[in-house]
Parts: C-alpha cells; structure tokens; sequence
C-alpha cells in the first residue's frame, strides 16, 4: 500500500511545482496536462490549478486538437493565464520572499515588453 502520508519532501515538491507553473503563466505561456508532466515533473494539473486559484491567480482554458501517437486526434486543455491578474497573491498567503519574487518577475516582464519595443523601432529606422 502507498505511503499517502502529508511530510514536508510532499510539501516542498507542491510549492515547487506551483512556483514553476506560476512563472510560466507569468512568462505568458500556456500549458497542457502533458506539457506539464514532461516539462515539471506535474502528475496531476488540475490540482496545481486550482492552488494558484486558490491563491487568486486567474486562468482560463481553451480546448487544443493534438495528434497522439497513433496519429488520433484529441482534444485537451490548454491552460492560461487571464491578462490582468499579474498580482494574484492575496495579502494573506504572500512572504516577505513571495513580494520580491513577483516584483522581481514583473519588472523583468517590463524589461522584456521595452526590449521588444526598442527592437521594432530601431527596425523602422
């Protein structure tokens, strides 16, 4: 029979899963339940949805055709990150470390999005 028990490896593994599942939404990616398998080691999506969720981050899905290897099509949900939900922490669950680690996320995004503003314009010039 299976060890079921809660002990702080289990804990350490969640937090970790759902902090790289965060950043990867942030970074604006979508992701399935395989990508998130192969990707971060995730068995069981669902339940990492719905902590972040919990943690008021908002997704949404839409259904994706992929060809499995037997060349059948199915469908499959393709998760994503709701444009305006870039502070999705509520007061309660966040760490003085959960702060920075968002700030730090956002302005990196915002370095980003002027980089690629700087690299169209000088590509009009």
């Amino acid at each position: 029979m299976a060890d079921l028990s809660i002990n702080s490896a289990n804990i350490d593994n969640v937090k970790t899963q759902v902090h790289l599942l965060r950043r990867h939404f942030i970074q604006g990616k979508t992701i399935t339940q395989l990508d998130a398998s192969v990707m971060f080691g995730i068995s069981h999506l669902p339940r990492r949805i719905l902590d972040l969720k919990e943690r008021g981050m908002k997704l949404d899905w839409k259904w994706k055709t992929v060809k499995k290897k037997n060349n059948v099509m199915a469908r499959v949900k393709d998760w994503k990150m709701i444009e305006d939900s870039t502070s999705f922490i509520p007061q309660k669950f966040r760490s003085k470390k959960d702060e920075k680690i968002i700030c730090l996320e956002l302005r990196q995004l915002e370095l980003e999005s002027e980089v690629r503003n700087l690299k169209q314009q000088l590509s009009i010039i």
